[in-house]
């Protein structure tokens, strides 16, 4: 594959991505507006725990697809039937969980039915998620950006749609359903299209490979979703819904800032590591150097800038979600650890070491449970903040700890550069962080990328090699 491939690559997710924060932030926006800070506070509690269960239909198994697609193409259509038929089964026992621990937490009837009903959701997205694998294995990515538009904006669509018609709660959920189930049939109508299921439908030489290869991975991911979410169901069973909102309305923004900066990213380089380190090594070494350096170059400047200007942000978004502030300016300290993870997990699936990601993802759950038990009921969605910042650098380390032995991924030259631009960008932003919000955010990108460029964080000789290399 060329740069110019990557490169495209790349960018059809970015604006796939992009278009889908657009719409999310929209929707967020006018979720708080029209409910108020209780019935946010009950949407975010559903969201969460349906959440918590998420992974459960693919279990893992979609990495490991997109991992042996983009290494073998040859058992494409045997994939494609054994993943198929590992979800439906993984989401019949998901559903069946979701009603059953969502009764023994004690939550209402009311509440129990948006539950299942969040919950079918999730299965249906998780049964279209099974084609769009393929073609990030088959690195056809303007198709998957199709998908990942069609999964965000449709359900947003028709949510905004009851929502304005004053459905509530129920409404909102039953339209996301709807829309899930649509966008399923879209992605797989399109999937057959271009692949064929491998007959017998049900090989369970197949189905258990997959299952054995992506159980770490799908355990793994069970554990980030729990010390991702459990905060805010235990912040609706240790204090209240009201609380719940202030802090969801702070922690829906860190996510979509993560997507727009790592998703199209990873998606993209995923298969090339994957290739790179069977080919060629020094090219794996190479690629995971610039990674790293593209990270912190990303997300230093977000986090420092947001922090500084956190209060007008939300007092820009939201109205009467003052006690935001300071968790939104706590959690974004969260992203570059986020990211950070996100790319050491990545490393750790190309190496095949999925077993030691899932006792690293264990180790984050203990620690991010065990702080929410000691923090919340003193400092509530203010140690929930905490705890999730600690968390989060706590993993970064031991990640460290297991890779950077083996490859040498810092250039610490770049990283002295970029903390350089990024305080002088925080200068500037604090001088003049009284004008106008926009014109200030703007300035602050154009003043921090005109230092990379001084600096010559990324030069022309990077782009040469990466054109070599990709």
């Amino acid at each position: 594959m060329g740069l110019r491939k990557f490169a495209g690559n790349v960018f059809s997710l970015t604006i796939a991505e992009v278009a889908g924060l657009i719409i999310s932030f929209f929707w967020i926006v006018c979720l708080t507006r029209k409910l108020g800070e209780k019935d946010f506070g009950i949407y975010s509690t559903v969201a969460a725990f349906v959440g918590l269960f998420g992974i459960i239909p693919n279990l893992g198994v979609g990495t490991i697809i997109i991992r042996d697609v983009a290494r073998n193409r040859s058992k494409t259509d045997t994939y494609l039937s054994g993943g198929l038929c590992l979800c439906f089964f993984l989401s019949s026992l998901t559903i069946v969980l979701i009603i059953i621990i969502a009764y023994l937490l004690d939550y209402s009837k009311d509440i129990i039915i948006l539950t299942a009903m969040a919950g079918l959701t999730i299965v249906f997205n998780s049964i279209g998620t099974v084609g769009n694998n393929l073609f990030i294995g088959f690195e056809r990515m303007k198709l998957v950006s199709l998908f990942n538009i069609s999964v965000v904006s449709f359900p947003i669509i028709l949510g905004l749609i009851v929502l304005l018609y004053g459905y509530g709660l129920f409404g909102v959920f039953a339209a996301r359903l709807i829309a899930a189930i649509c966008v399923a049939f879209f992605i797989w109508w399109v999937t057959l299209k271009n692949f064929s299921l491998h007959r017998p439908l049900l090989d369970l030489n197949v189905i258990r490979y997959l299952f054995k290869e992506g159980l770490p991975i799908g355990l793994a991911s069970l554990f980030f979703l729990i010390y991702d979410k459990v905060d805010r169901v235990m912040l609706s069973k240790m204090m209240d819904f009201k609380a719940v909102g202030g802090y969801s309305a702070a922690a829906v923004l860190i996510q979509p800032i993560i997507s727009i900066i790592w998703v199209p990213y990873v998606n993209a380089i995923f298969p090339v590591m994957s290739r790179f380190y069977k080919s060629n090594i020094e090219k794996f070494n190479w690629l995971c150097r610039k990674t790293v350096s593209f990270i912190l170059a990303v997300t230093f400047p977000v986090v420092i800038g947001g922090t500084i200007l956190g209060d007008r942000i939300i007092f820009f978004l939201y109205k009467g979600y003052e006690n935001s502030i300071v968790v939104f300016q706590i959690l974004l300290w969260s992203i570059t650890f986020m990211v950070l993870s996100a790319f050491f997990y990545r490393v750790l699936m190309v190496l095949g070491k999925q077993k030691l990601f899932l006792a690293i993802s264990f180790l984050g759950v203990v620690i991010n449970i065990s702080l929410n038990f000691l923090l919340i009921p003193k400092y509530g969605y203010i140690g929930a903040s905490v705890a999730t910042v600690v968390t989060q650098l706590t993993l970064v380390l031991v990640y460290l700890q297991v890779v950077y032995k083996d490859f040498q991924i810092f250039e610490w030259g770049k990283i002295l550069r970029i903390i350089i631009a990024c305080g002088l960008m925080a200068v500037l932003i604090y001088l003049f962080r009284g004008s106008n919000l926009a014109l200030i955010m703007i300035s602050s990108i154009i003043v921090y990328l005109t230092f990379l460029l001084t600096f010559k964080v990324f030069s022309k000789e990077d782009m040469i090699i990466l054109q070599r290399k990709v």
